[in-house]
């Protein structure tokens, strides 16, 4: 076997080792239409990690969401959870507004779900409990002034769904997009040590 040196990381190469199909690290990004700049951040984030790290392994971050599988399927399948099941990571970014209700039932209160948004958590959180999403996150962007009773209802179902997830410890706060993206990082670049790691795949070790 070959020891490789890379910006300070170790990589074992075992000798039969071949080149494969990269291995992808899903990101599943849902948000309502006031926070559609920072799921940009997040596809940029994936862009840039996947070139990093392209040199010493083989694997590539990928983030997702409704729109883009709507672009392949021309519909919202909402009594599928297909799109997440292989989610490494479900993100769901906030702000003022938490979307208009779409008619489905909450499968947890059976009541009609508040909006999309809480409809991809629900979605997200099935998966989480069977252990085919691997992580779940919620971002909480910085809250402003509300200018209309649209808005405080708007608000007002944004921070009854935060006070609620937050007794799981999956909310994060942040206050624009700068810190937003440095969180995403400090998110998504970790998962790449998490993968299961198998005969003929690199094994990354890393100096303290």
């Amino acid at each position: 076997m070959v020891i490789v040196s890379y910006e300070k990381k170790e990589i074992l190469l075992f000798k039969n080792f071949q080149m494969m199909e990269k291995t992808e690290i899903q990101v599943f990004v849902s948000c309502p239409g006031d926070v559609v700049a920072e799921r940009g951040i997040v596809n940029k984030v994936c862009e840039e990690l996947s070139a990093r790290v392209k040199d010493f392994c083989n694997i590539c971050f990928v983030a997702k969401d409704w729109i883009s599988f709507i672009r392949e399927i021309d519909e919202r399948p909402l009594e599928t959870v297909e799109l997440f099941k292989d989610s490494n990571l479900f993100i769901e970014i906030l702000w003022m507004h938490f979307s208009s209700k779409t008619g489905k039932l909450n499968s947890i209160t059976k009541k009609e779900s508040e909006s999309g948004s809480e409809e991809d958590f629900l979605f997200a959180y099935e998966c989480y409990k069977a252990q085919k999403v691997q992580e779940i996150k919620i971002f909480i962007k910085n809250q402003g002034p509300t200018k209309n009773s649209y808005e405080i209802l708007q608000l007002k179902k944004v921070q009854n769904f935060i006070e609620e997830q937050s007794k799981q410890g999956w909310v994060y706060p942040f206050f624009d997009q700068s810190d937003f993206e440095l969180k995403i990082i400090k998110t998504a670049y970790p998962l790449r040590s998490s993968l299961k790691k198998t005969r003929n795949k690199y094994t990354i070790f890393h100096n303290n």
